[in-house]
């Protein structure tokens, strides 16, 4: 999810634009319960999906309309594919999450509480890389994190 706000900086795009992209974790999430689950979808569900479609496209191109000369398509590409991402990782999240609770009968609260922890520990040390890679963290200098 920090990439996905990153490269939105970069591209010169609000990050309110591209975290509505995330909004595809319902899409996802309706594809993999009716593939794996045999969910039915309704007609209301389908129309649903049509019209999430619908405005995100939509929203991709409108892009930057205040600068669209400062618009650099090709972080705003990474936004998106980020953004994407994000919301099928929620969707499998989701899945994850019935199974363990359903069918394992492990705690609602502490598989949540357990998998914060492994996503910060997982996504800490990206962090720290993405932000001393190109031109360095006003707190923390490339040498002290990584020698």
């Amino acid at each position: 999810m920090n990439s996905t706000f990153y490269f939105s900086a970069k591209s010169g795009v609000n990050a309110g634009v591209i975290s509505t992209i995330f909004s595809t974790c319902i899409l996802f999430t309706a594809i993999l319960f009716y593939v794996l689950h045999g969910q039915k979808l309704t007609l209301v569900d389908l129309l649903g999906c049509l019209l999430i479609i619908a405005c995100l496209v939509l929203i991709g191109l409108a892009g930057n309309e205040k600068n669209p000369d400062k618009t650099d398509r090709n972080n705003l590409m990474l936004a998106i594919l980020f953004a994407t991402l994000t919301g099928l990782m929620f969707s499998i999240n989701t899945l994850n999450f019935n199974y363990i609770v359903n069918k394992i009968g492990f705690s609602p609260s502490q598989m949540n509480y357990d998998a914060l922890l492994l996503m910060g520990i997982l996504t800490t040390p990206l962090f720290f890389y993405e932000q001393t890679k190109n031109r360095g963290h006003p707190y923390f200098a490339k040498e002290d994190i990584f020698t």
